[in-house]
């Protein structure tokens, strides 16, 4: 494409934008700028001092806000494309901005604030109507520098106009992201900015990885009279691996961008200059994971592929898949053409594991406004969209004065509240890693992620079925699926339907009572502060907050000890069951000759008792178990996996699949109770000594370990457990005379 060419029209529905047709040369690179490397690399360069770490400082000086405006960027046209960037900030009224504008959805990639661009302000408020924009743009203030990353450098050069402005909403821009009070309240109307955009536009970022050929398939794959050919013929293998690619782009993983689609009027997906309308995009994904098997099999038989099947990994585990199946599933359009909201917080953040956000608060902070529980903002007015008054009177909103352990204690606070369970701490969800941000931290020669320190009942995204999310899109399994199953359908009952008797554990942070000067660390950092205990709340009173007090990090939950763990067997590493935990299950090679030996409890608990739909298990696993021990290795084990691998009956993979998904790296053990040995399943992590609890409110048992003794005593959350017998009241039925106890947890 020549300087002087204006940019490719925004992609409509049915149409592709291809850079085949509007490119004509090779750009150059930039002036004053290096030749771009492989995106993949961009902001992995490390330096060497804590001075060559210092960034440039904006001089843009942002004014304030009220609470029912936001700004719009009005980015300034220019003939060249290499031409600095130039835009103007206006402030205008969310009801009323007076012209339609675009909203930008992109990721703010992993590299530095360094590339400068001009921002103009003018020393009027435009907040009223479009008509003061003329006098406005008369007190315009010289430019001011203006520091953005990369990826939205290039974004902006993108969507230039050569003649006219282009008025786009920002979140980089139009929010002072260093105004925490601002940063909260326009957080809580995006879904309202995004939802009155014109059109979202969906910035993969430049074209590379053949961004070209992926959006150009995309035509090919909507043609169903070609789909039959195309996804088994082996000259389309290169188009497909293209497709691929671009569907593990950072954007699909992105927790916001749930959001920002879910409420777009429309959208299009830009990588480089193609583009393409997102219908046409998520059509054609749906296509791939449908067809995935027959076009993995192509890859599996080509000679070029290396007769490689796991090139495209897995694409039913990306996330553009995700958010494909996930944006449909998020509303419902009444016959009023009013659009309800259908799902939970506590749903919403258990099922988008996928995507995740540079800031861990906003693992909460970027749902809420999709949420049907969670109260909108008062002013909040969403075209076509009912308004949602939440549950009781729990509720969350954005606060980032708020560290990461107070939002992820709020999100717990909030679940117990709501859904009367404590099953959420049982589910893995929380990062527990941010983004380095101060000059010491990135000075670091590894530059790593900085861990956070979570109380042990605040379970850890990483120990999730596929991982962090950035591990998860491959598909590739690493932990077993959570007992306590999805929070719109419970699996087990192991608390009789008894209600949380949960209390948080608070300190006086700010004010005449902040007598220990360690407490002050909670204002400003994620550490908590194990050892005092000033103040038990309720999840109710948590929520309420109050400025002078932070969460200490312990939760005190009442409940029953049960059992104490006694032996475990090695880890089922890759669904590989041990002999030793055979034998726990009550097996013997007696089975071999006389199947009727073979323990109900051992099969049960290797399934967990219920088919892959959380139903009763179908009476043919137990013969399917018998295959599965008819088949050991020669020193008695089971590998699951590998027999997955051979299996072609369509009833044997049902039942391994099941077991992978319960087994997949937890230990067998035996416990010891009041009266008798018990069989059951609990987290790697699990020690001899350890005990079974059942925690009121709880719909699983759990594994605790106790540390210190007296005053100093408290208890790790290890995770939940299955034992055979004890899923669904009979503990609380057995020991009915026994008093609950206090635990306390950190």
């Amino acid at each position: 494409m020549s300087e002087t060419e204006p940019l490719p029209p925004r992609a409509r529905r049915g149409s592709i934008v291809s850079s085949r047709l509007v490119r004509s040369k090779k750009q150059p690179p930039r002036k004053g700028i290096p030749p771009r490397k492989n995106p993949s690399l961009v902001g992995q360069e490390r330096w060497g001092s804590v001075q060559s770490l210092v960034l440039p400082t904006n001089e843009y000086t942002y004014s304030p806000i009220a609470n029912n405006e936001f700004r719009l960027l009005r980015l300034q046209p220019a003939s060249q494309k290499r031409d600095g960037i130039v835009c103007f900030l206006e402030t205008t009224s969310i009801y009323n901005p007076g012209y339609d504008y675009d909203a930008l959805s992109y990721t703010w990639g992993s590299g530095d604030a360094t590339q400068e661009i001009k921002v103009q302000t003018s020393g009027a408020n435009t907040s009223q109507s479009s008509r003061r924009v003329v006098s406005a743009m008369r007190n315009v203030i010289s430019p001011k520098a203006f520091y953005i990353t990369r990826n939205l450098e290039e974004a902006l050069r993108r969507f230039r106009d050569t003649d006219e402005t282009v008025i786009l909403w920002i979140d980089a821009l139009c929010i002072n992201q260093k105004d925490k009070d601002e940063k909260g309240k326009q957080v809580a109307r995006m879904a309202e900015i995004y939802s009155r955009a014109s059109c979202v536009l969906i910035w993969l970022g430049d074209e590379y990885e053949d961004s070209q050929t992926a959006i150009d398939f995309v035509g090919d794959v909507l043609d169903l009279e070609l789909l039959d050919d195309l996804a088994t013929r082996e000259q389309s293998l290169a188009q497909w691996d293209a497709l691929a690619k671009l569907m593990r782009r950072e954007w699909f993983t992105r927790r916001w961008v749930v959001q920002e689609l879910a409420m777009a009027k429309e959208a299009s997906v830009y990588a480089g200059e193609a583009a393409v309308h997102w219908d046409d995009f998520a059509e054609a994904v749906a296509l791939f994971v449908r067809e995935f098997d027959r076009i993995a099999n192509g890859f599996k038989n080509s000679r070029g592929y290396r007769y490689n099947s796991e090139v495209l990994g897995d694409v039913r585990a990306s996330g553009a898949s995700s958010i494909v199946t996930t944006t449909n599933q998020l509303f419902r359009v009444s016959g009023s053409s009013e659009i309800e909201r259908l799902t939970g917080l506590e749903s919403l953040v258990s099922s988008l594991l996928i995507f995740e956000s540079s800031d861990p608060r906003d693992t909460v902070y970027g749902l809420l406004s999709m949420a049907k529980d969670i109260s909108q903002h008062p002013d909040m007015q969403i075209p076509g969209h009912s308004r949602s008054n939440g549950i009781g009177a729990a509720t969350i909103s954005a606060d980032y004065s708020k560290n990461t352990l107070e939002v992820m204690k709020d999100f717990i606070a909030f679940c117990i509240e709501s859904s009367g369970s404590m099953d959420m701490i049982c589910r893995h969800w929380a990062p527990n890693t941010r983004r380095p941000i101060t000059i010491t931290e990135r000075a670091d020669v590894n530059a790593q992620p900085i861990k956070i320190d979570l109380p042990s009942w605040i379970s850890l995204l990483k120990y999730s079925p596929f991982g962090i999310p950035r591990t998860a899109v491959t598909g590739h399994r690493v932990a077993a699926d959570d007992l306590v199953g999805h929070p719109d359908r419970r699996n087990y009952n192991a608390a009789r339907g008894t209600s949380p008797a949960v209390l948080f554990g608070e300190i006086d942070a700010v004010g005449p009572n902040a007598f220990d000067p360690r407490k002050d660390l909670l204002l400003h950092n994620d550490i908590p502060l194990w050892s005092i205990d000033d103040h038990k709340v309720s999840p109710i009173d948590t929520l309420k907050g109050s400025r002078n007090r932070r969460s200490n990090g312990c939760l005190f939950a009442k409940g029953y000890m049960i059992d104490q763990v006694n032996e475990i067997s090695p880890r089922m590493t890759d669904g590989m069951i041990h002999r030793e935990g055979l034998i726990f299950g009550g097996w013997s090679e007696a089975v071999d000759t006389d199947t009727s030996l073979l323990p109900n409890h051992l099969w049960r608990t290797l399934v967990a008792d219920r088919g892959s739909d959380g139903s009763n298990p179908p009476r043919w696993y137990r013969r399917a178990m018998l295959y599965c021990l008819r088949n050991r290795n020669e020193i008695d084990d089971i590998h699951i996996d590998r027999l997955l691998d051979q299996e072609k009956s369509s009833s044997m993979i049902e039942f391994l699949r099941r077991v992978l998904a319960v087994v997949w790296n937890k230990r067998l053990f035996l416990s010891c109770g009041y009266s008798k040995y018990r069989f059951g399943l609990a987290p790697n992590a699990v020690e001899v000594n350890d005990i079974v609890c059942i925690l009121l409110g709880c719909s699983v048992p759990v594994v605790l370990r106790k540390h210190g003794d007296g005053s100093e005593e408290y208890y790790e959350f290890i995770g939940e457990a299955y034992i055979y017998g004890m899923m669904d009241g009979e503990a609380l039925e057995q020991y009915a005379s026994l008093t609950a106890r206090e635990f306390r947890l950190r």
